[in-house]
């Protein structure tokens, strides 16, 4: 039977018929939902399949509930042509110059805060008691306690300190990340080190971890490469971390306990925790140079951390922006040397380049910070990104059912 070829919708018409915006319009092409010709009067998207997407992402149409796609509908996070936008802005360029704070205000409103550009203290970490909380109970855990453990313990400290933590507005959802962003901070700060309320997020994050490192004290370079580095983790669309408060936020979890859910899914080396063996590979390639340092990774895993991100075939935006920071702060000396030595070491090689797991710990390695400030700096970062997927969850329940792919022993009759 002759199937007739579907016609073709403008960007507009395509948007409408789904009732999103053209930029969410355009995350459906990235992952996977819609496909879409450009021509030279723009874009163009088959009828067919937006009807389908229109009949089964917003449950109509009597799709059975098992049939409907996973699909989350999202106008936060767009990765498009090897560049990543918050809410159509620019995450690069945000690293650029925007305080981490105003970025996670707007992730979270959609309204970008008017504030003075130079203004730090913009959250007051003394507000409801969630530092203290936080501060107590990660005082109790052991000192080998890993700093995603602190990080974990701090959010539970918060959210049980907290009376309105079932308020799942978007207002009480930005409440949230205000409070839990600076107890996270409190967690990481060693015991006597305290926390400024006047500094502002990215400073107080760096001066913690130098602190606990037994490193200087971050300039202004390093400030500036942590602040890029929590702006450039904010988001990143449907990673599986994202993925987890997602599920959860979905199924009426709070605030709090959908962060629990992504820092649960960043535990281990191959998300959030990336960094911390890139940063061991740094430090061996210090000690003894960048070839046997690559070499040995080579050797042990057959991969080298760090490098490549399959959304960015081009190279990720996010390494490159970070990675640039890290070999500008001045008083790294060595530790410069044994980032550039890496890099030296896969010069001409078929290697792809630098992702944000290698900006990450090189960041965190000329500064002299440990091999788990980049996880840390990941999360605290993330953690504006989950708070704000978790808000269009509660204002937007997706629903879906998962099915599995049964490989066992078929029943026996």
């Amino acid at each position: 039977m002759f199937n007739p070829p579907s016609r073709r919708l403008r960007t507009s018409e395509a948007a409408a018929r789904l009732g999103v915006k053209p930029q969410t319009l355009y995350s459906y092409v990235s992952r996977g939902l819609l496909s879409r010709e450009r021509t030279a009067g723009g874009s163009t998207f088959d009828a067919r399949e937006v009807e389908h997407l229109a009949r089964t992402a917003r449950n109509a149409g009597g799709v059975p509930r098992a049939e409907r796609p996973l699909a989350f509908v999202t106008e936060l996070t767009l990765i498009e042509d090897g560049r990543l936008y918050y809410r159509g802005r620019d995450a690069v360029g945000l690293a650029a110059a925007a305080q981490f704070e105003a970025v996670g205000e707007w992730l979270w409103s959609g309204r970008w805060p008017e504030r003075d550009a130079g203004a730090v203290a913009w959250w007051d970490p003394t507000a409801g008691g969630g530092v203290e909380a936080a501060d107590a109970v990660v005082r109790a855990l052991p000192e080998r306690a890993t700093l995603l453990a602190r990080l974990s313990a701090a959010t539970v400290a918060a959210g049980s300190a907290d009376p309105m933590r079932h308020d799942r507005s978007a207002t009480g959802v930005a409440a949230v990340g205000r409070r839990l962003l600076w107890s996270m901070v409190a967690a990481v700060t060693p015991p006597g080190a305290g926390v400024d309320p006047g500094c502002g997020v990215a400073a107080a994050l760096a001066g913690a971890l130098a602190a606990r490192a037994g490193a200087e004290p971050p300039g202004d370079a390093g400030v500036d490469a942590v602040r890029a580095a929590l702006v450039l983790m904010a988001d990143h669309e449907l990673a599986p971390s994202t993925l987890a408060v997602r599920v959860a936020a979905s199924l009426g979890a709070d605030p709090y306990a959908a962060v629990l859910c992504g820092l649960g899914a960043v535990g281990g080396t191959r998300h959030g925790g990336a960094s911390v063996e890139v940063y061991r590979m740094l430090r061996d390639a210090e000690a003894g140079g960048g070839p046997s340092a690559v070499g040995d990774r080579l050797a042990r895993a057959g991969g080298l951390p760090g490098f490549g991100m399959v959304l960015y075939p081009g190279g990720d935006p996010r390494g490159a922006a970070l990675l640039e920071r890290a070999l500008a702060i001045g008083g790294g000396g060595q530790r410069r040397v044994a980032v550039e030595a890496v890099l030296d070491a896969l010069d001409g090689r078929d290697v792809a380049p630098p992702n944000c797991d290698f900006g990450l710990a090189a960041a965190a390695y000329v500064l002299g910070l440990g091999p788990e400030a980049g996880e840390a700096m990941f999360v605290i970062g993330r953690t504006a990104g989950w708070l704000a997927h978790a808000a269009e969850e509660y204002s937007s329940p997706s629903s879906f059912r998962v099915r599995a792919a049964y490989t066992g022993t078929r029943p026996i009759s």
